[in-house]
């Protein structure tokens, strides 16, 4: 049914049907290298797969002008493996890595029903949100350490090159946004090194949530609430006059979300105590960063 939707006419870069399908096929790279059950294997084997698919479909992402095509192509490749691998960092909790390529699917399928998107990929991003709806439902609201999530990232990400070649990668980047926000702690947390996140797939903030017994319904609700919120802004990002007043807003949003799980224990506060305490957390968590350098200055 893809390849009679797929008219390469409709694509604002040059890339052909088995450009198009054959990058997605990459996946089985990933959870070939998933079985071994070794993070540092599945690293390898997203690098593999992310290589290959950039060379398949020739879709590259262009960091500067002025770099060479290589250049830009091994930033493509490096991208693409970090986003792909940022989903081993929040897989300590299911069904997020699910709900977040649902989110981004649904998105792309709105904009090609517009007609601000080819056919084709509306129908890939049909099937793909098939695939994950099924994984969403089958899973439930548990703690897992699954080295194969990197591969859901992997085909999300692919959604997210092809939608950079259509122009649309603020609105595919907004879609995302939970995710990138959750990213974002779980690395912070991983260089701040205190000891009670010394292991990084656990440090998403909602994995934290989960274990200090929040209620699987907050958690929900606030995944969906902030999808759906995010597939609305993306949608609307497509007529936006700039490319960084809907984002930004959605990573304001994602944070502020963040927060509420963060806190989701703790009574209403007023915005000036909750500002406090904000304040009060950053400068714990980079406070070790500080004291580890004091510490080696003093040894010389």
């Amino acid at each position: 049914m893809a390849y009679y939707c797929y008219d390469s006419a409709q694509f604002a870069g040059d890339i052909s049907f088995m450009g198009f399908v054959a990058p997605l096929l990459c996946s089985v790279i990933i959870l070939a290298g998933a079985c071994f059950g070794s993070i540092w294997i599945t690293s390898i084997s997203i690098l593999i797969a992310c290589s290959v698919a950039v060379w398949l479909s020739g879709v590259t992402i262009v960091f500067n002008t002025g770099w060479a095509d290589w250049v830009n192509i091994l930033c493509t490749i490096a991208a693409y493996s970090v986003f792909a691998w940022g989903f081993y960092c929040i897989a300590g909790l299911t069904p997020l890595p699910q709900s977040q390529g649902i989110f981004a699917s649904s998105g792309l399928i709105i904009i090609a029903s517009f007609g601000y998107a080819p056919l084709s990929l509306g129908v890939s991003a049909s099937a793909i949100l098939g695939v994950f709806l099924i994984a969403y439902i089958r899973g439930q609201l548990q703690p897992i350490n699954h080295v194969g999530a990197p591969m859901l990232g992997f085909v999300i990400g692919w959604l997210g090159l092809v939608s950079y070649q259509e122009y649309l990668l603020p609105c595919f980047v907004i879609f995302v946004m939970y995710y990138l926000a959750e990213l974002a702690v779980a690395v912070f947390r991983k260089i701040t090194t205190i000891d009670k996140y010394s292991e990084l797939p656990y440090n998403s903030v909602i994995y934290q949530t989960f274990e200090e017994s929040s209620s699987a319904e907050l958690i929900n609700r606030i995944i969906w609430h902030t999808g759906i919120l995010l597939v609305v802004l993306g949608v609307f990002q497509i007529n936006s006059p700039n490319t960084f007043s809907f984002p930004v807003f959605a990573a304001l949003v994602c944070f502020w979300q963040q927060y509420r799980l963060f806190n989701w224990n703790n009574p209403d506060k007023t915005f000036k105590e909750n500002y406090a305490d904000t304040i009060a957390s950053i400068k714990q968590s980079i406070s070790p960063l500080f004291n580890r350098n004091k510490k080696k200055s003093d040894d010389k």
